[in-house]
């Protein structure tokens, strides 16, 4: 009798800590995995085709650098002794004034160096008053190098003798309006060059000879200038 009891009891005890029999056919829940797990399940490939669909983030362009500006050497002007000195390489005689400013600039001697480029020198001579080309050959000295005396406003006196100065150099001349004489002896000056020194109503002597111009052109000439003598 006692033993019959006594595995009832056993018996008992062993039921208490059971839950209920699961019922047959349904479907039991899992327990819940934790992140870890979770991620460990992850198959390396997906993870790989994850990283691959994210869009590739583009590094902004650098921007232009800007080229560097060579700096332009600043040219001095020459010194008046500077400007002397080219003059009597060219084989010219400068004249100064009391205030030592070069006044008269006669070339009478021949020089390499007698230029349109070299006459550049002569338009920093803004207190000059004559300028003659008196050497027997200046064909070197052309209209380019007339366009070098614009600026000589004071010039009374000129002499461009056996130039090659043509009409076109001519019309660079309209504003030296303070001339009393101009020489164009044996350069290539024609009628139609001579309209460029009608507006010259100081002018006083003018020498053609030895040019292209017709006693027509210097008819036409005298009634723009009835104070001129002209030299044909």
């Amino acid at each position: 009798m006692r033993t019959g009891l006594g595995v009832a009891l056993v018996g008992l005890v062993v039921c208490v800590g059971c839950g209920p029999a699961p019922e047959a056919g349904v479907p039991q829940a899992q327990p819940e995995a934790s992140v870890e797990e979770q991620s460990a399940a992850v198959p390396e490939a997906e993870v790989s085709k994850s990283n691959t669909d994210q869009p590739e983030v583009q590094s902004a362009p650098k921007a232009a650098e800007s080229p560097t500006v060579a700096q332009k050497p600043e040219v001095s002007e020459p010194t008046p002794d500077e400007v002397i000195k080219a003059i009597k390489n060219m084989g010219g005689w400068p004249k100064l004034d009391n205030n030592k400013k070069v006044v008269s600039v006669n070339f009478i001697e021949p020089s390499s160096e007698l230029t349109d480029a070299g006459l550049i020198h002569l338009k920093e001579l803004s207190k000059l008053e004559r300028l003659v080309f008196n050497f027997g050959n200046n064909a070197k000295v052309s209209d380019a190098g007339l366009a070098y005396l614009k600026g000589l406003t004071k010039l009374k006196d000129l002499k461009l003798d056996s130039t090659d100065v043509s009409d076109d150099g001519l019309a660079l001349l309209k504003g030296l309006t303070e001339l009393k004489a101009l020489s164009l002896y044996d350069t290539k000056v024609t009628d139609a060059g001579l309209v460029h020194l009608k507006g010259l109503t100081k002018l006083k002597f003018l020498h053609l000879g030895d040019t292209k111009v017709t006693e027509d052109g210097v008819s036409k000439l005298e009634q723009a200038l009835p104070n001129c003598l002209i030299m044909q």
